[in-house]
């Protein structure tokens, strides 16, 4: 496992998994949730604060549980149900882009750019890669191997490589 890998996995850590009902009908290719249920990430921050603040009834939303899938495949691309993951979200394609780019940008705000560039990673790995999405994630790895303080040289090293691989293919 790469130091990159490692330092992405870590983000596991923040994540709460809610259980969707067994035969639950999402998105516009009609995914339906298979009778044992499925249990889906969500950002634990997120869920406190829309518990404080929402109705019980809205407080999982399709918006909160695609950040969750892909800020958990950025972080383990190999996870058990990833599959199961993408067969999701491919009913909300048209919704995806917008939403992945106005998430990175409220973490961005909020200062957490691990976060950013890690839910980035995920829907890079999860979709066609466009220059910009590379483009920003190599942008995000820089201002995170910035970042590094201490022992964690090899980790700044691969982010650099990182960036400069994805940035690279934006020159042709």
């Amino acid at each position: 496992m790469s130091a990159i890998d490692e330092w992405a996995l870590k983000l596991t850590e923040e994540l709460t998994f809610v259980q969707l009902k067994p035969g639950l009908v999402l998105g516009r290719n009609q995914f339906e949730v298979p009778e044992e249920g499925l249990y889906v990430p969500l950002l634990t921050d997120e869920l406190a604060n829309r518990i404080q603040l929402i109705d019980e009834d809205q407080v999982i939303s399709m918006p909160a549980i695609l950040r969750g899938i892909l800020l958990l495949l950025g972080a383990d691309p190999d996870f058990q149900h990833g599959e199961t993951y993408k067969l999701l979200y491919k009913g909300f394609e048209k919704e995806l882009k917008p939403l992945v780019y106005e998430s990175i940008t409220q973490f961005e705000k909020a200062g957490k750019l691990k976060e950013a560039a890690v839910l980035l990673r995920g829907y890079h790995k999860s979709d066609t890669p466009d220059q910009r999405t590379e483009m920003i994630l190599g942008g995000f790895y820089v201002r995170n191997a910035g970042a590094i303080q201490g022992n964690e040289k090899s980790l700044e090293s691969e982010l650099m490589n990182e960036a400069f691989q994805l940035l690279k293919k934006c020159e042709k």
